[in-house]
C-alpha cells in the first residue's frame, strides 16, 4: 500500500496510528525487580562487546525492519544496515540492572557456563515479554479498524471471527510470556540455573549470524504436531533460541525449562537428525526469529534464489492469515557452505 495513493484524510489517520505504534514500541521501562537507577538505555539481547562485534562490518550489521507500506516482501520485512550499538536492542532495562544482571555475558567470553545459559535465555524471554505487551497495546479495536476502512462512525462494529481469534492468540502469547518471565525470576532469585536445560551446538566457521528470541516448537519434519495451538487453556512450551558469534565460530543454544521439556526435546531431536545441520540452523534462526542480525557481506553474497526463499519464509511465518510454517521439510537448498561442528551436547 502506497501512501501517495490515499486521500489526505486517510493518509493522516494512518500516519497518526504509525506514530502511536512507533512510540509504544520504543517505550522505556525496566523489567527487572528491585530499585532502578532511572536511566533506561538500549539493552542488547546479544552482547555487543563479546559477540555482536564479530559479525559487524564498519560497525554495522543487517537487521530486519518492518515497513508497512512496502510494495514487496523485501520492502515490508527488509534487511537494513544498523549500528551494532542499536542492533538487537530493546528499551527494557535501566542501565544499572542491565549491567548487573548480564555481566556474566557482557564482561566475559561465552563459555557455556550454567549462569550464562540461564541469563541468555532470560534475555530472550524479557525481549519477548516486552514486545508482546507492545503488541497488545497497538492492537486496533473494531471501531478503529472501521475508521481506517472509511466506514460510518455512528455504527457499532465487531471484529470478524478471524480477527477475534488473532486477538485471543495475542493475549494468549502475552500470558505465556508472563508465566515464563515469572518462572525465570523465581529460579534467578534462588540461583537455580540448572532448572533450564539446553542443547548447545558449537561450530568453527566465519561467524555470520546473531539472534535471540523465543518460539513455540510446533511441527516435526514428519508432519507431527508437538502442541495443541487450538487449545487456549493449555500451557505452551517454549524454546529460547540464541546464536552467539565468537571470534572463530558460533554457538547456537536452544534452551527450555526442565518441566516443559516434551515438545522442545522432540523438536531439537528432529533438528539434529540431518546431514545438513548448518543449513538447518541458519534456516531456523532466520525464519523463526525476527530479532536477527547478519554480517552484511555474507548476505549479499548468497545466491538471489537463496535470499528469496528465506525472505518468503519470513513473510509467511509473520502472516497471521497464512497457515504455512517454516518447518525443515519446507527448507530449500540454501547453498550455504558447511561449518565444522566441533561439539554438540545437552547440558
Amino acid at each position: 500500500m502506497s501512501m501517495d495513493k490515499l486521500s489526505p484524510e486517510k493518509a493522516k489517520l494512518i500516519e497518526s496510528h504509525v506514530k502511536r505504534w512507533n512510540k509504544i514500541y520504543r517505550t522505556p521501562v525496566c523489567l527487572a525487580q528491585g530499585k532502578c537507577d532511572g536511566v533506561i538505555g538500549k539493552s542488547h539481547t546479544i552482547s555487543e562487546a563479546t559477540s555482536l562485534k564479530y559479525i559487524a562490518e564498519d560497525g554495522h550489521v543487517l537487521v530486519r525492519r518492518v515497513y508497512l507500506f512496502g510494495k514487496s516482501v523485501q520492502e515490508v520485512l527488509g534487511l537494513k544496515k544498523l549500528s551494532v550499538h542499536e542492533a538487537l536492542t530493546f528499551s527494557g532495562f535501566c542501565n544499572r540492572h542491565d549491567t548487573d544482571l548480564f555481566k556474566c555475558l557482557d564482561q566475559s567470553p561465552f563459555m557455556v557456563a550454567p549462569e550464562q545459559l540461564f541469563m541468555q535465555a532470560y534475555r530472550c524471554c524479557c525481549r519477548e515479554y516486552y514486545f508482546k505487551i507492545c503488541q497488545v497495546q497497538v492492537s486496533l479495536d473494531a471501531a478503529q479498524i472501521a475508521e481506517l476502512q472509511g466506514l460510518p462512525s455512528d455504527q457499532e462494529y465487531k471484529l470478524s471471527p478471524e480477527l477475534e481469534i488473532i486477538k485471543q492468540a495475542i493475549y494468549r502469547g502475552l500470558g505465556d510470556c508472563i508465566a515464563s518471565k515469572e518462572k525465570f525470576e523465581n529460579h534467578l532469585a534462588n540461583k537455580d540455573y540448572r532448572r533450564l536445560q539446553s542443547y548447545v551446538i558449537h561450530a568453527r566457521c566465519s561467524p555470520v549470524i546473531a539472534c535471540a528470541g523465543a518460539f513455540f516448537p510446533d511441527v516435526l519434519s514428519t508432519g507431527e504436531y508437538l502442541q495443541d495451538f487450538t487449545n487456549f487453556d493449555s500451557n505452551m512450551q517454549s524454546i529460547f533460541l540464541s546464536s552467539i558469534p565468537e571470534q572463530s565460530g558460533i554457538f547456537v543454544v536452544l534452551s527450555f525449562f526442565d518441566d516443559e521439556a516434551k515438545a522442545p526435546t522432540k523438536f531439537i531431536e528432529d533438528l539434529i537428525r540431518t546431514h545438513n545441520l548448518p543449513a538447518r540452523l541458519i534456516w531456523m534462526c532466520m525464519t523463526r526469529l525476527e530479532n536477527t542480525a547478519l554480517k552484511p557481506s555474507w548476505w549479499t553474497q548468497l545466491p538471489i534464489e537463496t535470499r528469496h526463499k528465506i525472505d518468503e519464509a519470513v513473510d509467511y511465518n509473520a502472516d497471521l492469515f497464512d497457515s504455512r510454517l517454516p518447518t525443515f521439510d519446507r527448507m530449500p537448498d540454501l547453498r550455504i557452505g558447511e561449518w565444522e561442528i566441533l561439539h554438540q551436547f545437552w547440558i
